[in-house]
């Protein structure tokens, strides 16, 4: 009798981070010189993207190549499961010669979401050029609506182991970042505390729209909830002096504190960037917003608390006083 398989009771929450699958298409009438020199340029274009496309933190994207030319139907299933078995959500492939849209290259494709980032980098001439399938491929995905990217570059038209330009390999890097940045965020979430700032249609969380196009979520939080947290010093107290003087370490006189009110605003800012910092992590979040104005910095008939600059500054910022860290 088969049984269910029972999943370990994680506590943390770690996103997956984008893999790239580079792969090629073929055609089994090409002969094998130009057979071996396709397999060596899907190795040279994933190598390429491995060396050039790097995470916020300056760690590596993981970036796997099969050797195996899509010739055809049995083929894209063998190299889609190997993309499976290594989780590839991004697609680059690198024809270098013609070959059949259909058979090969969107018998592949098929087998991926709607929405995994699809890139054809060719050269723009050669024997067997395959520029004709990038231009071919890119008008079959078109009648059935899906989108793909095409970089028509430039690398030598003879010998078995041919470069890129230096120009190709920048759009394709390029592209390949925005193509991570597009996976990352997908399933995950920004936070927004209060409404929009000003009136502005641009500063509206637009839910439903922002959810459909990047599969990204956003948190609403009542700003409430964070004058709450302030005047509870739901912060570590220790942490705040290590802020405050690290701040005054670094930047000194530039800082104007007249007296005891002023002290006491720019240690409610530094306590809002300690704050929220942690409630981002609790949230697994990456980004976020605030309302600043008028409600909760300049509206007298409640209580006025500190505008947000220190705040958005040290989030903008590429390192706090723990170091380096990604900017929000």
């Amino acid at each position: 009798m088969a049984t269910a398989k029972r999943l370990s009771q994680e506590t943390k929450a770690t996103a997956k981070t984008p893999t790239i699958g580079v792969f090629a298409t073929g055609d089994p009438r090409i002969d094998q010189a130009s057979r071996d020199r396709a397999a060596n340029i899907v190795e040279m274009a994933a190598n390429v993207i491995a060396d050039g496309v790097k995470l916020p933190d300056g760690s590596a994207v993981p970036v796997v190549y099969s050797p195996i030319l899509v010739d055809g139907e049995r083929e894209a299933d063998i190299v889609a499961r190997q993309f499976h078995a290594e989780g590839v959500d991004i697609l680059v492939c690198v024809p270098d010669t013609w070959a059949f849209p259909q058979l090969g290259l969107i018998s592949l494709v098929s087998q991926f979401p709607e929405e995994t980032p699809l890139n054809l980098t060719c050269g723009n001439s050669g024997p067997k050029p395959g520029v004709v399938l990038a231009h071919a491929a890119n008008g079959a995905f078109a009648q059935y609506g899906r989108l793909v990217h095409i970089n028509v570059g430039t690398w030598p038209d003879t010998g078995q182991n041919p470069q890129m330009t230096p120009a190709t390999a920048k759009s394709l890097i390029d592209w390949a970042h925005a193509a991570v940045t597009r996976q990352a965020v997908r399933g995950r979430r920004v936070v927004i505390f209060g409404h929009d700032s000003m009136g502005m249609e641009t500063a509206l969380a637009h839910v439903i729209p922002t959810r459909r196009t990047f599969g990204l979520e956003i948190t609403r939080l009542d700003m409430k909830l964070l004058a709450d947290m302030l005047q509870k010093k739901a912060y570590d107290a220790k942490e705040l002096d290590a802020l405050r003087a690290w701040l005054f370490e670094h930047v000194g006189p530039r800082i104007e504190v007249r007296d005891d009110v002023d002290r006491g605003r720019l240690d409610q800012g530094l306590a809002m960037y300690l704050i929220i910092r942690d409630l981002l992590k609790d949230l697994n979040a990456i980004g976020g917003g605030f309302m600043n104005q008028l409600e909760w910095g300049s509206d007298r008939r409640g209580i006025p608390l500190p505008v947000a600059d220190v705040m958005e500054s040290l989030f903008n910022s590429s390192f706090d006083h723990n170091g380096p860290k990604p900017p929000l």
